[in-house]
């Protein structure tokens, strides 16, 4: 059986089955995707995955059917997708004890719970963003840090970090770089280094993809 795209906003009855399997499988219906493919047996939806931007989320297959390699196909189909994207880095939720099936893929984990576990491939990726943020350190403390979306950056927002300045030996100000706000990341991130420029303790750092973003933090947006 052939994996087919889903038009789920202009085919009820398709994105009515694909609720049906998510919620037989335990997951949530999110219909925030930008691309969704199925694999049908006789009109019946038996698995389903989606992308949202770089994400791949909402995967499931129909519990009588987990013996067969739908979950190959579709993830061969996805990456498939991302690649036409340019998109060298995505992530991937999962539940814990699917874990390995992705890692096949390349996966890696990024951080898990008991019931949920996000996964990256590809990069950069957070090995780097870590490196990225012991290069800034501030050999001072205590060391304080704010993340902030500054859409745009206010005289309320220069003030907290003035305050926190006095009171601390370091500051990293998290910028959120999802680019989901009025004003670009670009353009926020200007602005907050511009508004911090006279306080010497104080680095401005981009959040990437791994705090506040659609990949870690999917209901800010």
């Amino acid at each position: 059986m052939a994996v087919e795209r889903l038009w789920l906003s202009i085919n009820p009855t398709v994105r009515q089955q694909r609720a049906e399997l998510l919620e037989r499988v335990g997951l949530v219906d999110d219909t925030q995707v930008d691309y969704a493919v199925g694999i049908f047996e006789d009109g019946k939806l038996i698995a389903t995955a989606a992308v949202f931007q770089n994400i791949i989320k909402t995967v499931a297959v129909n519990p009588d059917y987990r013996s067969q390699d739908y979950l190959g196909q579709m993830m061969t189909n996805l990456l498939s997708y991302l690649d036409d994207q340019n998109e060298a880095h995505s992530f991937v939720y999962t539940k814990p004890s699917q874990m390995q099936y992705f890692q096949a893929f390349g996966f890696q984990i990024v951080s898990h719970t008991d019931s949920v576990s996000l996964m990256e491939r590809g990069l950069p990726n957070l090995a780097q963003y870590q490196q990225q943020l012991r290069r800034e350190r501030i050999d001072a403390t205590p060391a304080s840090a704010i993340v902030m979306n500054a859409n745009p950056f206010t005289l309320g927002h220069q003030y907290l970090v003035e305050q926190t300045a006095t009171k601390s030996g370091a500051v990293y100000v998290f910028v959120v770089t999802e680019d989901r706000s009025f004003f670009n990341t670009e353009e926020r991130i200007a602005m907050v280094q511009a508004g911090v420029a006279h306080l010497h303790n104080v680095v401005v750092i981009p959040t990437e993809q791994y705090m506040v973003s659609s990949a870690t933090f999917p209901s800010y947006f």
